[in-house]
């Protein structure tokens, strides 16, 4: 390993001052060169595993999270049958958009049904949302509520049937991930279809990240 003096080509008065480190292999010099992202004036270095060498990365959406702008809402409720639940979600006029992911699940038969733009009278009742990073006190934006008052449905964008002792799906981001348009509503509408006389449990959560377009 050595410091080599540095100078540009044909320079006038060569700098001895300037120094590059190099490391010695095989009789002859070669530079270190170190991958960094650190803004300027800081050194931010990316990382390799020690064994592997291969480069250390997350996923954008696990930096979200620990950036502590993922956010989780959801329930368990208990149907009878023809029984709805219905959610409303309300995004905020800023270009923070959601980019959220739901899954269902239900004991018995179930119908989904996923709705833009509902005429909502009545927001209905709030639900609280959780910030995933629970070190973070950002709060999210975009909004939760049951039992909202509506005059029509809106645009369906999705809708599914699940049968008796079958999980419904919703978990696959290429599949089910949806970037919500700003001060906008949406609806979930869950409706139980497991007979007479039956009780079927419906569990809903939604997982979503809120980053700015920029």
């Amino acid at each position: 390993m050595a410091n080599v003096p540095y100078q540009s080509y044909k320079p006038a008065a060569p700098d001895p001052a300037t120094v590059i480190r190099t490391d010695t292999i095989a009789g002859a010099e070669y530079q270190y060169v170190k991958v960094d992202i650190g803004a300027a004036g800081a050194s931010v270095p990316l990382k390799a595993d020690g064994m592997t060498r291969a480069l250390v990365t997350i996923e954008y959406e696990h930096h979200e999270l620990h950036d502590g702008s993922m956010f989780r809402c959801g329930e368990e409720v208990a149907l009878a049958n023809a029984g709805t639940r219905v959610i409303h979600i309300l995004t905020p006029n800023t270009t923070k958009w959601a980019h959220l992911q739901y899954s269902i699940s239900n004991t018995m038969e179930a119908e989904f049904e996923w709705y833009e733009e509902p005429t909502v009278t009545g927001a209905g009742t709030p639900i609280p949302s959780y910030n995933r990073n629970r070190n973070s006190l950002t709060a999210a934006t975009t909004l939760f509520y049951h039992t909202p008052t509506t005059t029509a449905n809106g645009t369906l964008l999705a809708t599914r049937r699940e049968g008796v002792g079958k999980t419904a799906g919703g978990s696959a981001r290429g599949v089910s991930e949806w970037i919500l348009k700003q001060n906008t509503s949406y609806m979930i509408v869950l409706t139980s279809r497991g007979g007479a006389g039956t009780t079927n449990y419906v569990n809903w959560w939604c997982v979503w990240y809120e980053h700015a377009n920029i």
